[in-house]
């Protein structure tokens, strides 16, 4: 029984490959070493090489080491962990950033059907990633993803095809995208849910569908802590006849003065918005009964490209082009 399960898990890991490089994706899975008997079954990949160079931002990762795990008597469920030096060279612009760096741990659970992954968690911790310019080195303390599948969602919108989770603490992002609110999230969680037949692919027909079918993504929590912002909402995320999103939240913020001043610095809002912006968010916040920033509790709406809490605009989001 080992050994037809190694046999199985070769062959399921080299199938893989071959529908990844088949989709123009690069992939290096050879040597694969098998071992664990009798209790384990260990798949051990060196040097293990994953990108994507014809995508529209090309982008190659490699790993020291990949080592999957997967018990005779669970041939469904794997857990799938990176160790030593990684290596990711990303193409932004025609400029190519070649990161190298570590990370302390880096584990996914999987569980598989019909040879396909199909619910899993990841997990990350103490990731480091330098570049010849520092302006370009990441770093977070720890990150979390999970997703859980209900395939009854899939034949009903009305109930969730897709629950998903994410958590990122202590992030630190290139300086050189000049985000307007500093290079450091403190906190960054999100819980959902996707209804409807979740969408294989990004790409437009298949989001149409998703869309026609009453697709929707309900945003159940969304934290945010970066620079002066302190955001927390819940509401509902879709897409307009021309795949934009569009949604309506409820949020409560913390900080939002100074983010407005920020917009309005960076060139984000004009001056008469800011003011605008300042007098309405102000006038309706309230001072908590323990002292501390005004909380403001307030509607959001994303729509026409544009975010609104209550009257004021506070951003124009860029226009989404969907391969």
């Amino acid at each position: 029984w080992w050994f037809f399960m190694a046999s199985q898990l070769r062959g399921d890991a080299e199938a893989w490959a071959g529908e990844m490089r088949a989709e123009g994706y690069r992939v290096t899975l050879a040597p694969i070493q098998l071992g664990g008997f009798p209790f384990l079954l260990r798949m051990t990949v060196e040097d293990p090489v994953f990108g994507a160079p014809r995508h529209e931002i090309p982008w190659v990762w490699s790993a020291e080491r990949v080592v999957a795990k997967v018990r005779p008597w669970k041939p469904n469920q794997a857990v799938i962990t990176v160790s030593g030096d990684q290596a990711l060279e990303i193409t932004v612009k025609g400029r190519k950033i070649a990161y190298t760096g570590s990370m302390e741990e880096a584990a996914a659970n999987i569980a598989f059907a019909n040879g396909k992954p199909y619910e899993g968690r990841l997990d990350i911790r103490r990731l480091n990633l330098t570049a010849g310019d520092a302006a370009w080195n990441v770093s977070a303390r720890a990150m979390s993803a999970a997703i859980q599948r209900n395939p009854k969602g899939e034949k009903d919108f009305r109930i969730p095809s897709m629950n998903l989770k994410v958590l990122a603490e202590e992030i630190q992002v290139p300086r050189r995208l000049s985000l307007p609110l500093g290079d450091r999230i403190a906190k960054l969680a999100f819980q959902g849910d996707v209804m409807g037949a979740a969408p294989v692919k990004f790409q437009k027909d298949a989001l149409a569908t998703w869309r026609d079918g009453g697709g929707t993504l309900e945003v159940r929590n969304l934290e945010l802590e970066t620079g002066p912002l302190h955001l927390k909402t819940s509401g509902t995320l879709a897409l307009d006849e021309r795949l934009q999103p569009i949604g309506a939240f409820t949020a409560r913020v913390r900080g939002f003065i100074e983010t407005v001043d920020i917009f309005r610095q960076r060139g984000l809002m004009r001056s008469r918005d800011a003011i605008t912006a300042k007098f309405v968010l102000g006038a309706l916040a309230k001072k908590p009964a323990d002292g501390g920033a005004p909380v403001l509790s307030i509607p959001v709406t994303v729509q026409n490209r544009k975010i609104l809490a209550g009257p004021a605009t506070l951003a124009e989001l860029p226009l989404v082009r969907w391969p």
